[in-house]
Formats: structure tokens, sequence, C-alpha cells
């Protein structure tokens, strides 16, 4: 169960991660209003792998070893 809670934090966190950064001009603390820079760029990809590394976790180590 241990792993499960895991790789759920790391899926919203992830998301989280993605979402602000995509959004960052929208929310207001990007950079250059409609111009996405490189450090929205960096925490986009970051975001996406976290959340795949959770979603890994998730489907192949969950299986009863919590």
């Amino acid at each position: 169960m241990r792993i499960l809670v895991q790789a759920i934090v790391l899926i919203v966190a992830g998301f989280l991660l993605l979402a602000v950064s995509i959004l960052a001009d929208a929310i207001g603390i990007g950079a250059d209003a409609g111009v996405i820079g490189w450090k929205q760029y960096s925490g986009a990809v970051v975001g996406l792998v976290l959340m795949f590394f959770g979603a890994h976790l998730a489907l192949h180590h969950s299986g009863g070893r919590g």
C-alpha cells in the first residue's frame, strides 16, 4: 500500500508542476506573457516524467508488496 500512496503523490505532484508550468503566463507568474520559455518547458517535462514514473510505480510495483 505504501508504494501505491507514493505513486499517487508522484502523479499529483507531476500534474501540478505540469499545469503550473504550462499556465504560468495565464496565472501571472511567467516572465513573458504569451511566450513559453525554457523554464516552463523544463517544468513541463519534469512534471511529465514524475507523472509517468508514478504511473509506472502504480501499475507495476503495487501488487501486494507495499
